[in-house]
């Protein structure tokens, strides 16, 4: 079993009193497409959002029929801290960790991230930029590890996490069965704007 992670706690202060998880895309909150991918290929799905969000979330999210769980932020220290906090809920030996602001994160990107046991972590990429630690998958106890003795040393940067640990990383742009836009993440209004338009295009 692999447990789905899903980070939708963030301020979304470039939406301005827009919360991001909530955004509409194609007819449903992002954070609702990002369940819904994990739903296919998780036996475990835990969110982690802010007490606030939570029964909105629930709402958006009453047909999914993976078991669900909630863990709640305490702390305002970021992603890393939902990522410690999610990993210690975790019953799997791996867990998939996809924020909510990558709605259009395929099936196809996380069985490829999912192809090696070797290594702790595998995450994606696109050619010359750098790799995406929030949409990955990571073996549950040594990543928990990692992030507990990052913020214990003050260091709230995911990206952080890669160096811990032993990393692969995918180049989407060399596997032909992955969208191009699957890393568009949605900061903004006119990511929004973007992703929608060429979706449409296609």
């Amino acid at each position: 079993m692999t447990t789905g992670l899903v980070l939708a706690g963030g301020r979304s202060t470039r939406f301005g009193d827009v919360d991001k998880a909530f955004v509409e895309f194609d007819g449903s909150p992002l954070v609702k497409h990002v369940v819904d991918t994990l739903d296919a290929v998780s036996g475990q799905i835990l969110v982690s959002c802010r007490k606030a969000q939570r029964s909105r979330i629930e709402g958006a999210l009453s047909e999914i029929e993976t078991p669900l769980g909630f863990v709640i932020d305490t702390e305002s220290i970021g992603p890393l801290g939902g990522i410690r906090d999610g990993l210690s809920r975790s019953q799997s030996e791996w867990t998939f960790v996809v924020a909510c602001d990558f709605p259009l994160v395929s099936h196809q990107l996380l069985a490829v991230l999912s192809a090696s046991e070797e290594d702790n972590a595998a995450v994606p990429t696109v050619s010359g930029e750098q790799p995406q630690p929030l949409c990955g998958r990571y073996r549950t106890d040594p990543t928990l590890d990692a992030a507990r003795s990052l913020l214990e040393a003050g260091e709230r940067r995911p990206m952080e996490l890669l160096d811990r640990l032993d990393t692969t990383t995918v180049d989407i742009q060399e596997v032909p069965t992955i969208g191009q836009d699957e890393l568009v993440n949605v900061n903004t209004p006119a990511d929004l704007r973007h992703i929608d338009q060429r979706t449409r295009d296609h």
